[in-house]
């Protein structure tokens, strides 16, 4: 959901050499040598978000917020749900925990949390608990503290220009939220006793719809993440990324 926090710290380490030109003013770069790098790195990393949510044409990064996730499916074995032209916003609020690199181990880490939306059309049949539940038009889902944890494994490889570039390996996420706050609109075709009755058992149960509902808008956005990270190594040198 998300989150796409972490792409933005391989790109706020960019060095003075070859892009620098590209670079806007607010990214702030880190060294190597820094004994508190993590700190540098979560630090310019706050700083910088605001901004790189918008997009920066000229090093080819998308606006992501809001990130537009499409087809999500969940198939429970009671409950059918389908959400199509959906969105998710809030990246641009989000309080960045950790960056941290560990050349020793090849692992990168990222944490971060926010408040969150995902706004789309949705259509929903089967059962919540004890109740039934069915109707289609305009979902939300209100997160609060919505948290991501990124593990990823990376090795050192030679580039097509010959130097040396990060590539992802593998990668673990987790996520938890503190609050989830769920409005499907036109349930039973409108019907008001109905709708309250089944919002009222959603929202008092969100912690088990969270958990029935969560996996493919998470398994979305954290494929998301990791292929915009891939694609950033495969673009720019170890070398330009991160000062001695």
């Amino acid at each position: 959901m998300k989150s796409l926090c972490f792409f933005f710290a391989v790109i706020l380490v960019i060095s003075t050499n070859g892009y620098a030109q590209t670079l806007p003013s607010f990214i702030d770069r880190c060294k190597w040598s820094d004994p508190e790098l993590t700190r540098c790195l979560t630090s310019a990393v706050q700083a910088a978000i605001p901004h790189m949510a918008n997009g920066i044409p000229e090093l080819k990064v998308p606006g992501i917020d809001p990130l537009k996730v499409d087809n999500i499916r969940v198939n429970q074995p009671a409950l059918k749900v389908q959400f199509e032209d959906a969105f998710i916003s809030g990246l641009k609020s989000c309080k960045v925990n950790e960056f941290r690199i560990d050349p020793k181990s090849k692992k990168m880490y990222f944490n971060y949390t926010k408040n969150g939306s995902f706004n789309g059309k949705y259509q929903v049949d089967g059962r919540i608990l004890i109740i039934p539940i069915k109707g289609e038009g305009d979902a939300s889902i209100k997160f609060t503290n919505l948290n991501y944890y990124f593990i990823m494994d990376y090795d050192t490889v030679k580039g097509d220009d010959g130097k040396n570039h990060w590539k992802i390996l593998k990668h673990q996420a987790t996520y938890n939220t503190e609050k989830a706050v769920y409005r499907f609109g036109n349930l039973f075709g409108g019907n008001k006793q109905l709708s309250d009755t089944a919002h009222k058992v959603v929202n008092d149960n969100w912690q088990l719809i969270f958990n029935d509902m969560s996996p493919p808008i998470m398994k979305k956005v954290i494929r998301s993440v990791v292929n915009v990270i891939s694609k950033f190594f495969e673009s720019f040198p170890i070398d330009d990324i991160i000062l001695p």
